[in-house]
């Protein structure tokens, strides 16, 4: 879900070049800098890979996923403080450990 979101910020930022479209976690995919210096998002295979059997699987590295401190870096975060307001903290949490249940 959150290579979506990430996904569609770089979508935002190509479509309106707002700067505040940019998020922490674009940076580690290498979106950020494909949308600065090209001003058409690209991603990194570092962290992503599609199958090329014809199925178009995408496979994602959770193992290396960009993190800040324990807690996984998300590009939904701004969405999620609207939804949930102060209960934020807690939707975080939940995010983090099914991450280390998978």
């Amino acid at each position: 879900m959150e290579l979506s979101a990430a996904l569609e910020r770089a979508y935002a930022y190509a479509f309106n070049g707002h700067g505040k479209m940019l998020c922490s976690l674009l940076q580690p995919l290498d979106l950020q800098q494909s949308l600065l210096e090209y001003g058409m998002p690209a991603i990194s295979d570092r962290l992503i890979s599609v199958s090329d059997s014809g199925k178009g699987s995408i496979s994602i590295d959770r193992a290396n996923w960009p993190m800040k401190g324990d807690m996984p870096l998300l590009s939904s975060s701004k969405s999620m403080q609207i939804r949930y307001g102060e209960h934020f903290q807690y939707v975080s949490m939940i995010i983090h450990y099914v991450k280390l249940a998978a």
